[in-house]
C-alpha cells in the first residue's frame, strides 16, 4: 500500500493594520495650547487638524478605539484654549494701552 502523500499544513493570520495612535500627542498638544496661550495660535490648528483625522479614522475602523477618549480630550482641551485665548487678549490688549496711556501722560 502506498504510503499518503504528506499533507502540508499552512495557517494564514489575518492582522488588521491600524495607524498608531496620537492621543496622547494631540492631549499633549491641546495643554501646550492653554497653558502657553500666545503658542496656542500655533497648537490649536495642530491639535484640530490631528484630532479630527484621528477620530474620522477611528470611525472608519482604521485606527484602534482605545485612543479615542485620550484624542477627545485633546480636542475639547484645544476648544478650551480657544476660548480662554479669545477671552484673556482682549483683556491683555487693553491692559498694554492703559500702560501706554499713564507713561505718555
Amino acid at each position: 500500500m502506498a504510503q499518503p502523500a504528506a499533507i502540508k499544513k499552512t495557517t494564514t493570520t489575518i492582522m488588521t493594520t491600524h495607524s498608531p495612535l496620537r492621543g496622547v500627542l494631540v492631549l499633549t498638544i491641546g495643554i501646550f495650547g492653554i497653558v502657553l496661550t500666545p503658542c496656542g495660535v500655533i497648537f490649536g490648528p495642530i491639535a484640530r487638524v490631528m484630532s479630527n483625522t484621528d477620530l474620522r479614522e477611528i470611525a472608519d475602523g482604521r485606527m484602534d478605539r482605545s485612543g479615542e477618549g485620550i484624542t477627545k480630550a485633546g480636542q475639547i482641551l484645544r476648544v478650551s484654549g480657544r476660548v480662554l485665548r479669545s477671552l484673556t487678549l482682549p483683556a491683555g490688549l487693553e491692559l498694554f494701552e492703559c500702560n501706554s496711556i499713564s507713561r505718555v501722560s
